[in-house]
């Protein structure tokens, strides 16, 4: 194989690879420093309002989960996470009142403020993929690596022919 011959294998391996990189960093999640409208809070993939409605101690039930990720930063995120109450803030049922409709959160200064359900949480196909497993991260490492060793494998080659 020629010099040229060469140059130009190597050439479609990098845009190849450039291809890869460019569909990889259009999936990765992308954040915005807005605001959300409202305070929220999402539990089991329900999204909930929080209202200035306290709830009332004897009305408050058993615990039923608690806030795993905080932030004011607008997206999508996964888990039960809130743009407005720090990690480990509570959420509880209330007596008389299905989960469905309302849920009773745990203010820092120890109230109890209802919050409404609005409706099912989605996550973005982004987030989705991310953080469903680990199968992206080992595919690139793959693809990678394959490109790697095909490098190799055909300077080897060239190497010899020489």
């Amino acid at each position: 194989m020629s010099e040229t011959g060469n140059k130009g294998d190597d050439m479609r391996i990098a845009g190849f690879f450039a291809i890869v990189l460019a569909i990889l960093a259009l999936l990765i999640p992308g954040r915005t420093s807005a605001d959300w409208g409202y305070p929220f809070v999402v539990h089991s993939g329900k999204v909930y309002i929080v209202t200035d409605t306290v709830v009332a101690s004897g009305q408050i039930g058993r615990s039923i989960g608690q806030v795993t990720r905080y932030s004011d930063r607008e997206g999508t995120y996964s888990g039960n996470y809130s743009n407005t109450f720090p990690e480990g803030t509570r959420y509880y049922s209330i007596a008389g009142m299905e989960e469905q409709e309302r849920i009773a959160v745990q203010s820092e200064e120890g109230r109890y403020l209802m919050a409404e359900y609005k409706g099912e949480y989605e996550e973005s196909f982004s987030d989705k993929l991310w953080q469903s497993s680990d199968w992206l991260l080992a595919a690139t490492v793959a693809i990678v690596l394959a490109l790697v060793a095909g490098i190799w494998t055909q300077r080897r080659r060239i190497g010899r022919n020489q």
